[in-house]
């Protein structure tokens, strides 16, 4: 059970944090999406007066995750909400791994986020998420709270932040005990003016309260209707060899592209993982109002 929750809660590891990635793209497709440059992942964000979005990604392994948000600014702060879940079926196994599946059992994962950011004048932003976590397990289930904290700033063309993500209490299930996946990231990204604009950010991510680290890059170039992502990892730490994985070795890489027509936005994001895993493909629509 740990490992499940553990997976479902982390496999977004990336620049959705900060905000290094461009907005345009959906959900969880790492070092480019939609997430990234968003104030549905990082609350110091602030980008339109008023926004509402959906997207729905189908991941790997039978993984289902949809995400619904909405925020308002106002002046000099914004309010908003955000709903995630997560669903799939799970094998069952008496000898695992060698004796085959005899039955499934269902697992779902829902995150409901109350939103607040402030704005200092226009260079520098905080912001809160003030979280609950639910997570429902065949027949037994669990619930939580934690919170996410971010700072922004802007500097020119430059834009720096540092954001703390599910922070906060542990979380029973049945006979076990399960701590949120807490986790810290600092990136920077820089994004050129004009009619074709050019950005590129760099970002790190690390748990608080185990080893590990990544590190990943992501660039776009967009106009006023059509924009274009990739990104992949640059590093990571292997926490089982206790190593970091040569660059040669990471077989992970994201692209997709947005199609902008007023206030409106449609967006399609592909994630290529290991052999094993799959494909992972995200779309996602977003209105929005500047």
């Amino acid at each position: 059970m740990l490992i499940i929750f553990l997976f479902l809660q982390t496999s977004t590891v990336g620049p959705e944090l900060v905000s290094l990635a461009p907005p345009q793209l959906s959900a969880s497709c790492n070092y480019a999406h939609f997430s990234s440059y968003s104030t549905t992942s990082n609350p110091s964000i602030f980008n339109n007066k008023m926004e509402a979005s959906f997207s729905q990604e189908f991941f790997i392994q039978g993984v289902n995750r949809n995400l619904i948000s909405f925020y308002t600014q106002q002046n000099s702060y914004q309010l908003g909400i955000n709903l995630y879940s997560s669903q799939t079926s799970i094998e069952y196994r008496l000898n695992v791994p060698e004796s085959l599946p005899i039955g499934n059992y269902s697992y779902s994962n829902i995150k409901l986020s109350f939103l607040y950011g402030y704005r200092f004048k226009n260079f520098v932003s905080i912001g809160l998420n003030l979280n609950t976590y639910y997570e429902q397990i065949f027949n037994i289930h669990g619930i939580c709270y934690g919170f996410d904290g971010g700072i922004t700033t802007v500097l020119n063309n430059f834009k720096m932040g540092i954001l703390i993500k599910d922070y906060g209490l542990i979380m029973k299930i049945g006979n076990s005990i399960l701590t949120l996946p807490s986790r810290f990231t600092a990136g920077i990204n820089y994004r050129t003016k004009g009619k074709i604009k050019t950005e590129i950010g760099l970002e790190g991510t690390a748990p608080l309260f185990y080893k590990g680290f990544d590190a990943g890059i992501s660039a776009s170039l967009s106009t006023k209707f059509l924009s274009v992502y990739a990104g992949c990892p640059i590093v990571e730490y292997d926490t089982e060899k206790n190593n970091f994985v040569p660059f040669s070795r990471i077989k992970l890489i994201s692209s997709g592209f947005s199609i902008t027509y007023k206030n409106i936005m449609v967006s399609y994001a592909i994630q290529f993982f290991k052999e094993d895993l799959g494909l992972s493909n995200n779309i996602g629509m977003r209105w929005f109002y500047e």
